[in-house]
C-alpha cells in the first residue's frame, strides 16, 4: 500500500490459456518468421527469422512466450524495421553492441510481458548479466538507451498485434487493470 485510507487493488495472474493466448496473439501476428526445432533460441538476421526451440521444451507457456518474445525484439531490430544499431553493429557474440543489444532485448521482453499479462521471469536472463554489468559500468546512461530502445520494440510488436487483433475481443492486461481501478474510483 502506497497511499494511506486507499486499499490496495488486487491483481490476479492470467489463467493459463489466457498467457498462451495473448502469447500466440504476439507470435502469430508480428510477421516475423517463426521456426521451431533444436535446441536454441536466436534471431538470425541474415535470413530475417526467428528460431525456438519446440513448445514442449520449454518449463511452461511463459518460459516459451519470454524467450519468443526476447527472440522478437531481436527482429524488431532488423534494418527494415527500426534499424537499432546494436543489432545492426553486433558482429559476435559477446562483442559491446551484443551486450547492449540481449539488454534492449530482454527488457523488451519484460515490457511486452508485462502489457499482455504473461508472466516474466528474470532468471531466465542471468546468462546474460555479466556482459550488462560491464556496459553499464562502462556508460551509465547505457540504461536510459537501453530502456528507450526496448520501449520502440515493444512498441513496434504490440502495434503489429494491436492493429490485426480484434480490439473488443482482447484488451490488454494493462488496460483490463486499469479499467478495473477505474470502476473502482468511481464507486468510491
Amino acid at each position: 500500500q502506497q497511499i494511506d485510507g486507499i486499499p490496495p487493488i488486487p491483481i490476479e495472474a492470467r489463467k493459463p490459456f489466457e498467457v498462451i493466448e495473448a502469447g500466440e496473439s504476439i507470435l502469430a501476428n508480428s510477421g516475423a518468421e517463426i521456426r521451431h526445432g533444436g535446441d536454441r533460441a536466436y534471431y538470425n538476421r541474415r535470413s530475417d527469422h526467428v528460431q525456438l526451440p519446440n513448445k514442449e521444451d520449454f518449463v511452461d507457456a511463459p518460459a516459451y512466450y519470454g524467450t519468443a518474445c526476447h527472440e522478437l525484439a531481436h527482429w524488431a531490430g532488423h534494418p527494415t524495421r527500426l534499424n537499432r544499431p546494436t543489432l545492426t553493429e553486433s558482429y559476435r557474440f559477446g562483442d559491446q553492441h551484443y551486450a547492449k543489444e540481449e539488454l534492449v532485448a530482454d527488457l523488451a521482453s519484460s515490457f511486452m510481458a508485462a502489457e499482455k499479462g504473461i508472466p516474466f521471469d528474470p532468471a531466465q536472463t542471468a546468462a546474460y548479466v555479466g556482459s550488462w554489468i560491464k556496459a553499464l559500468k562502462d556508460d551509465k546512461n547505457e540504461i536510459f538507451r537501453a530502456a528507450s530502445a526496448a520501449s520502440k520494440a515493444a512498441d513496434y510488436v504490440l502495434a503489429i498485434d494491436r492493429t490485426i487483433s480484434t480490439p473488443a475481443a482482447e484488451s490488454t492486461h494493462v488496460e483490463s487493470v486499469t479499467a478495473s481501478r477505474s470502476n473502482r474510483a468511481h464507486a468510491i
